[in-house]
């Protein structure tokens, strides 16, 4: 684990300012939310929050369900920036907490539900010398902010995708959303 040890003041609104390499080093962006956790110990543990963490269980279900219904296909959730769960077990293992593409995270941003009939297909993961082309990539907004996409992916670079397959994301995309705002 990587330590960083700052010391900062506590204005007299309680308010401390996180250092910009503290900042970098969760991601965090402007308007972001945060987790404090005060251990036994009374120590504070600082987190990125994700509207996904309290439905692990469901969206894993919904997410192997959907792997099953859409052909040549896997699935996996992101939470904006890095990659929460792929369906596939061995992909779960390399992927998981990888960051997304550049160009992923540009679309799940622009909430932009999109396809391989819309926008051309390129590679969903960022940093690996593997090939994983997104075929179908919809956002999961909660309380009208960005917590994540739904993408189904192959590593075969041209699959066709029907109109039922792009339904099928939408609404396991739209089960999730619901299970995170309640």
């Amino acid at each position: 684990m990587n330590t960083i040890n700052v010391i900062k003041r506590v204005d007299s609104l309680g308010r401390i300012v996180l250092p910009k390499n503290i900042r970098k080093n969760l991601e965090l962006k402007e308007n972001d939310e945060v987790e404090l956790i005060i251990t036994d110990n009374n120590e504070i543990i600082l987190r990125k929050h994700s509207k996904l963490n309290k439905i692990q269980k469901e969206y894993i279900k919904y997410t192997t369900t959907l792997a099953k219904l859409i052909s040549d296909s896997k699935i996996l959730l992101t939470d904006g920036n890095k990659i929460v769960f792929c369906t596939d077990r061995k992909d779960n293992e390399k992927y998981k907490d990888m960051n997304i593409s550049k160009t992923a995270e540009k679309f799940i941003y622009q909430r932009k539900n999109i396809s391989i009939k819309t926008v051309p297909t390129f590679n969903i993961i960022d940093s690996t010398k593997e090939k994983e082309y997104y075929k179908i990539m919809i956002p999961i907004i909660c309380d009208s902010d960005i917590a994540g996409a739904l993408i189904a992916y192959s590593n075969k670079e041209s699959l066709s995708v029907t109109e039922k397959d792009i339904e099928l994301v939408k609404y396991a995309a739209k089960l999730i959303e619901l299970g995170a705002e309640s």
